[in-house]
């Protein structure tokens, strides 16, 4: 029966100290500053963002915690880390509520100031790209770091000048994570070129700025007119001491039998002597003529485009893959021309990008100047009596009929199939299909 008692008080006592020992609870600022009495010596825990720093001792200071309505309440931190507190970042704190000199105050236990969502953390403050001649092009690269607890978003990755361009897009930075991003700088003018890349994310310091600077330098024609000047004229030299070494042509007369006696003496004659003449040449045969094959309907010379390049010296015994493409936007508009495929076992290839291809290929490649365009963009490829095209870029996706093809993804083209490479748009058209 004592036990019994025992065992009651016991439990009465653990019972009235539940509030001082019980876990803390989850709540707002404005709960707190409403009924301050009612939460003291209660251990609590509130999220918001720690405003300011303000350093007591060398391991005391406190905070101010302000939530998404506006509401403050100082934080006293006894934590030895509180240089490592990123001020205007979002934290959830555990601690007792008191009241100090008719204030509320957060007395925040050791290391319980704990930092919640993503933190963005950019390599560069500016970029650089020095010089680079018309046409060519500079790669630079920074990281993206994501130093919080929660996935960091990347909403915009946007430069504002058409001369960087932007050739890895992300969207998401794992927590701890890194990502690269690389740009390329291709200068269209001369002289010194700047921009800003924008960078909008779901962390605190969004939009980020960051200044871009390249110089566009011309070919310098002078120095390249001079060095042209010294090869003609060492060439013309070569050529005159070569010239002047070379024996000069003797011209030897024969008289004929006719005019010499049998003594061997010539006869005197008042016709002049008769020269030897150098027999006719040969009449050359007349050349033959070499076969051309017959220009295609719909294809028009190569220098009629100004947004593609094609070259039709393809060897006689590559066939044309069946079919044509239409430009359907931008200065081509309209205009349509035949592909020949590089014969393979998969089947004839042609290549579609931005980048120049010299060799036995040049013929199977379609080389776009439109700068939104990847170096290597996409792969149309022709097998049993299909053609398929399969997506290269991975930052500039290739479409088709609007749905966007990953890299290294493969789809049939149809009759009137759409197919969209950054800002050009062509149509795929059969043989059956051509506008006569």
């Amino acid at each position: 029966m004592k036990k019994m008692i025992y065992r009651t008080v016991i439990a009465m006592l653990l019972f009235s100290l539940i509030p001082g020992l019980s876990i803390g609870r989850n709540l707002t600022i404005s709960e707190i500053l409403r009924s301050p009495n009612k939460y003291i010596n209660e251990e609590v825990v509130l999220m918001g963002h720690l405003i300011s720093f303000t350093q007591i001792n060398a391991t005391t200071g406190f905070f101010m915690l302000k939530d998404d309505l506006s509401n403050e309440i100082k934080v006293i931190s006894a934590d030895a880390n509180n240089e490592l507190v990123q001020l205007y970042q979002r934290y959830k704190v555990t601690g007792i509520i008191s009241i100090q000199n008719r204030s509320v105050i957060l007395t925040a236990y050791k290391g319980k100031i704990e930092l919640v969502g993503p933190i963005c953390s950019i390599s560069v403050n500016s970029i650089s790209f020095g010089e680079a001649k018309k046409g060519d092009t500079v790669i630079s690269s920074f990281s993206i770091s994501n130093l919080g607890n929660e996935p960091l978003l990347i909403k915009q990755l946007e430069s504002s000048n058409s001369a960087f361009l932007i050739e890895t897009h992300i969207d998401t930075v794992k927590p701890k994570g890194t990502e690269i991003v690389q740009l390329s700088f291709i200068p269209e003018t001369n002289g010194q070129v700047v921009g800003t890349l924008s960078i909008e994310h779901n962390a605190a310091g969004s939009p980020v700025s960051i200044p871009l600077e390249g110089t566009g330098k011309s070919i310098d024609f002078y120095l390249y007119g001079l060095i042209g000047g010294i090869i003609i004229i060492g060439i013309l030299i070569v050529i005159l001491i070569i010239t002047r070494r070379m024996p000069k042509s003797t011209y030897k007369s024969r008289i004929p039998s006719s005019d010499i006696h049998n003594s061997g003496t010539q006869r005197p004659s008042s016709q002049p002597p008769h020269y030897a003449q150098q027999a006719p040449p040969a009449q050359q045969a007349p050349p033959s003529k070499q076969y051309q094959a017959p220009q295609q309907q719909n294809q028009p010379p190569v220098d009629s485009f100004k947004t593609i390049v094609l070259t039709h010296a393809e060897p006689k015994t590559v066939k044309f893959i069946p079919g044509f493409l239409e430009i359907i936007n931008g200065d081509d508009r309209g205009k349509q021309f035949r592909i020949a495929g590089f014969p393979t076992s998969s089947g004839g290839i042609v290549t579609i990008g931005r980048e120049e291809v010299i060799g036995e290929r040049a013929f199977a490649h379609i080389q776009l100047k439109e700068k939104t365009v990847s170096r290597k963009q996409a792969e149309l490829t022709f097998s049993d009596n299909k053609l398929y095209i399969k997506n290269l870029s991975e930052t500039n996706y290739t479409r088709v009929d609007g749905a966007e093809l990953k890299p290294g993804q493969i789809t049939e083209l149809k009759s009137d199939s759409i197919i969209r490479m950054g800002e050009l748009e062509f149509r795929y058209k059969t043989d059956n299909t051509i506008n006569r």
